[in-house]
């Protein structure tokens, strides 16, 4: 293999993140949004979210987008248009607790859901690598005889 070659394949293999922490957004609510993002390309997916009404695509569209400044910014550069969503986690976060005093001196608990959304991206050409690797896993199929 050339030199470029083996440089160009070093590049691939790496992702940039984002992270948001402590969001005042239900983590149920932040998953539906976040599975239909995953193996889109980067142009795609903000498009998505810049149109979608939820709140919770507001808060993915911030990460998304400060993932992408990272990609641009740090080592020399990624290309945009050739990165795509490799992987969007939305963890659970602490619960915020109040009380909403209900009949006969009772109060009922409220719990206000938070999260945590982390966005990894990586090149085209790595996340098509890596889920072919991917789909060659599981158990063999046996020979039918």
């Amino acid at each position: 293999m050339k030199r470029e070659q083996i440089k160009m394949h070093k590049d691939a293999t790496k992702y940039h993140r984002a992270c948001a922490k402590f969001l005042r957004c239900p983590p149920s609510k932040a998953a539906i949004r976040a599975r239909t993002l995953t193996g889109l390309p980067v142009s795609l997916a903000i498009s998505m979210l810049k149109y979608s009404p939820t709140s919770s695509a507001r808060l993915i569209l911030s990460v998304l987008n400060s993932a992408v400044a990272n990609a641009t910014n740090r080592d020399g550069g990624a290309d945009v248009d050739e990165l795509v969503v490799a992987k969007i986690c939305v963890d659970r976060g602490p619960m915020l607790k109040r009380h909403h005093p209900i009949s006969h001196g009772t109060a009922q608990a409220i719990l206000k859901r938070t999260c945590h959304i982390s966005v990894e991206l990586k090149s085209a050409l790595a996340y098509l690598q890596d889920h072919k690797k991917a789909s060659g896993k599981g158990r063999p199929r046996k020979k039918k005889s």
